[in-house]
């Protein structure tokens, strides 16, 4: 009777055994199955996580589930990886060329892998060593991109304070209403006065020193042309464009040769551009509130 129940005990055993283990081989295909598919989709962490499932539940590695995880781990190493991420992937190299030799292209794919990772460090010294040196890059960079960006705004505030005080020396200001203007200077004020109800008045081509020409929108001077007269046109251009070359970043300031004409664009002040016209008797300076304003036909 003991016997009987006895066999009947080992008999359930086996048989469950039997039963789970049919289990975990139907579960752990459907887990390599998503492996296959995440790896394909380069979610390579979530194709890791399935294929180490895929394994504890067959209770050993094999071939095929060691060569999915090595070329998903090594896809997923990331740029700054740990020194442990490194020598788990070369233990697993490793391992699969000391036991898997069935299968020639795939045998073939992990040996050029494990060649591969000879270039990474080969100790934690030698990691150590070269991840201070990445770091120390990284923060040269940094400090070298924050240089840049610090002479970069140190440039702009100098180039509007430059361009602002140069239009306040030719009575000019952004966003100046019509009877402001007419206040600065004798020469604004009869300008004016020519308005009437048009919306510019002045000769651009006037051979007076003095504004010459205006045009209004919206109550505020848009552009004005202010003529300097000069026995040496040429010098008195150079004498502007070299203080402009001292003050201004050359990025603020273009000099045209073929039409003879310096321009200063510094954004942030309400004035789209401030350029010279270079003749041969005179100097035409133009202070342009936006690109859309009108311009006379010179």
């Amino acid at each position: 009777m003991k016997l009987h129940k006895l066999f009947l005990i080992l008999t359930f055993m086996v048989v469950s055994t039997n039963v789970i283990a049919q289990n975990n081989d139907m579960k752990a295909r459907m887990e390599y199955e998503d492996a296959e598919t995440a790896y394909q989709n380069q979610d390579y962490q979530k194709a890791v996580t399935h294929l180490e499932s895929v394994e504890k539940l067959l209770g050993k590695p094999t071939a095929k589930t060691r060569y999915l995880l090595i070329l998903s781990l090594k896809k997923n190493l990331p740029v700054d990886y740990e020194y442990k991420d490194l020598e788990k992937l070369r233990n697993l190299t490793n391992h699969y060329l000391d036991n898997y030799e069935t299968d020639a292209e795939k045998y073939r794919d992990i040996y050029d892998l494990s060649n591969h990772l000879k270039n990474y460090p080969k100790s934690l010294e030698e990691y150590n060593q070269m991840k201070q040196q990445k770091e120390e890059q990284i923060r040269l960079a940094q400090e070298e991109k924050q240089q840049k960006e610090q002479q970069e705004a140190e440039d702009l505030k100098q180039a509007q304070d430059y361009a602002l005080d140069f239009a306040k020396k030719y009575n000019y200001k952004p966003n100046i209403t019509t009877s402001e203007f007419a206040a600065l200077s004798l020469e604004n004020e009869k300008l004016v006065k020519k308005l009437k109800k048009k919306s510019y008045a002045g000769d651009p081509w006037d051979s007076q020193d003095g504004p010459a020409f205006i045009r209004i929108q919206d109550n505020k001077v848009a552009y004005l042309a202010y003529m300097l007269r000069s026995w040496d046109t040429i010098n008195s251009a150079n004498e502007i464009f070299d203080d402009i070359k001292r003050n201004l970043a050359p990025q603020y300031y273009n000099y045209n040769q073929e039409t003879a004409t310096i321009s200063i664009n510094v954004p942030g002040i309400g004035i789209d551009i401030i350029y010279f016209k270079i003749f041969s008797d005179k100097l035409r300076i133009v202070f342009r509130r936006d690109k859309n304003v009108f311009e006379p036909a010179y």
